[in-house]
């Protein structure tokens, strides 16, 4: 696509991925992005925080990308609820 996944569309496309086990992360060959999956959290805003001290979002924003341009993301259009793959 020419432009980024949105934001809270892409993170729900990896999490439902992960869920149904066809996207799995091997722990000790990605530290980083372990870290990343573990501590990412929301600002008040309901947004993915990015920037500081701790910006956990570099490797979280690379599998979102990833996720979305090789998993079907760009294809589909998640709706509120359960997300059938």
């Amino acid at each position: 696509e020419r432009r980024n996944p949105d934001v809270q569309e892409s993170i729900a496309h990896v999490n439902a991925l992960l869920h149904r086990g066809r996207l799995k992360v091997a722990v000790d060959r990605a530290p980083e992005l372990t870290e990343s999956l573990e501590q990412w959290s929301y600002d008040e805003n309901s947004r993915p925080m990015k920037g500081g001290e701790n910006d956990y979002s570099h490797a979280g924003d690379s599998l979102r990308y990833l996720a979305w341009g090789a998993m079907g993301g760009a294809k589909r259009s998640m709706a509120r609820g359960l997300r059938n793959y």
